[in-house]
């Protein structure tokens, strides 16, 4: 083998291979705030800021991405504070949403696999086992609610898979139908605790409102990016900042409008974006619920069925003795 197909193989290997540094983000965003020099970070973290590479391997692509474009707006420690900043934000709602989601979520396909174990093995052998003692035992009701069931579980998981791939081939699109049926959505709401967690903790880092705007569209999703962007266009325009700002959402206009009467509005905001958070919270814990009630129905029922027709060889028995 010559070394070009061994440099090639070795290249595939580190691409598919490779792992991120196990690196704590919150002291790296810690240490870099402090206005530690690399050496020390090096030091105490063993990553080296000016290595892009070892940068590559503490971020995910995603937000390794966000970074080159941060740092060719601002110097590359603010950006990876920034990128930092938005990752840990992510991981956070995303560990609230699944501790809420796991429970019904994990009982709803258990719910399901032992429906059709039911439906499928079970009640066919206790019918073989019935004909064997006399006679026949009607099940086709029971099958036919347990065929209902799986029918049900199914529809709503191909649902949740549609949503899921139109979500991802155009966020925007779905983003902007949304909006047009309810204003206050989930999403936007979600959108709007991170840009107001976002906007809170850039505006701390220091910056013009447009270098604020701009780091907030470099480090978010894609419909978020768009929305700071069309109020960047609005500020360009001539518009004032409050009415700019009522794209991302048309409370948030009052806020900045408070802003220019010389009231300072991060208490404000702070408490808006927690409010966001807790009824977006609120919504995920109600569909929960529902999730949850809908499969203990089916467990409930499960059972019923079962009882009566593990009964049934009983009562033929003590007939015949």
């Amino acid at each position: 083998m010559n070394s070009t197909s061994f440099n090639r193989i070795k290249r595939v290997y580190v691409q598919f291979f490779k792992h991120r540094k196990n690196v704590d983000l919150t002291i790296l965003s810690d240490l870099i705030q402090s206005e530690l020099d690399d050496p020390e970070i090096y030091r105490i973290l063993g990553i080296d800021l000016k290595d892009e590479g070892q940068i590559r391997q503490v971020l995910t692509k995603t937000y390794y991405r966000q970074y080159l474009r941060l740092s060719c707006e601002t110097d590359s420690r603010k950006a990876l504070l920034v990128v930092i900043h938005s990752m840990n934000l992510s991981q956070r709602m995303q560990s609230q949403i699944f501790k809420v989601v796991a429970y019904p979520g994990l009982l709803f396909f258990l719910s399901l696999v032992m429906i059709i174990f039911v439906n499928f093995f079970l009640l066919p052998m206790f019918q073989n086992m019935l004909l064997f003692l006399g006679p026949s035992m009607n099940l086709s009701f029971y099958q036919n609610a347990f065929s209902l069931f799986i029918f049900s579980d199914v529809l709503i998981i191909l649902c949740i898979l549609c949503i899921l791939v139109l979500v991802k081939s155009n966020p925007y699109l779905i983003y902007s139908k949304l909006e047009a049926i309810k204003l206050q959505n989930f999403w936007s709401r979600l959108l709007t605790q991170q840009f107001c967690d976002k906007f809170l903790y850039f505006y701390q880092l220091g910056g013009s409102i447009n270098d604020i705007l701009r780091q907030i569209q470099l480090s978010s999703s894609i419909v978020l990016n768009n929305l700071c962007f069309q109020v960047l266009l609005n500020l360009e325009d001539g518009n004032d900042l409050a009415k700019s700002i009522s794209i991302i959402n048309t409370d948030l206009e009052s806020y900045f409008r408070m802003n220019e009467e010389g009231i300072e509005i991060t208490k404000y905001l702070q408490h808006y974006a927690s409010i966001q958070e807790l009824i977006l919270m609120d919504l995920i814990k109600k569909y929960g619920r529902i999730l949850l009630a809908y499969s203990y129905l089916k467990i409930t029922f499960m059972i019923v069925v079962l009882y009566q027709v593990m009964l049934k060889p009983i009562e033929m028995m003590e007939k015949l003795l």
